[in-house]
């Protein structure tokens, strides 16, 4: 842990890589397109070169049977990190908190496309990341 009073990371910022979301007619080809879970996060960190500077990548994937609708948001996030932090230190802060503060805005751009077409929004639920680092540790 940093001795100083700087932060240890800072979120300054994101981009939306990618939007996809796609409607279906029928239960049939919306079961053909469906890969069985509702919502999957992927996230992937990385630090540059000067270890000052940190991104994640994350893609999430939705799918509401009722409307019958799927769709992937892809969003890069950008961090500065506290330089007395090591390697390892820095990538947790990146994936425990820097995951925590774009997933609401991951929540918010999926609820905000989805009322575009409909009332009955899909709001994805609310994340433990604390919990997902141990398990990805852990296995």
């Amino acid at each position: 842990m940093s001795g100083n009073n700087n932060p240890v990371i800072n979120f300054e910022g994101y981009r939306i890589r990618e939007i996809n979301y796609k409607t279906y007619t029928s239960d049939t080809e919306f079961d053909t397109n469906f890969n069985k879970k509702t919502t999957v996060l992927q996230t992937k960190p990385g630090i540059n070169e000067d270890e000052n500077k940190g991104k994640i990548n994350m893609i999430a994937t939705f799918a509401n049977k009722d409307r019958l609708s799927i769709g992937t948001l892809e969003i890069n996030a950008f961090f500065s990190l506290n330089k007395d932090l090591d390697i390892e230190e820095k990538r947790k802060y990146l994936l425990v908190n820097g995951s925590a503060m774009v997933y609401p805005y991951i929540r918010t751009i999926i609820s905000l496309l989805t009322s575009l077409d409909n009332s009955d929004v899909t709001v994805l639920p609310s994340l433990n990341f604390i919990d997902a680092y141990k398990k990805i540790n852990k296995n």
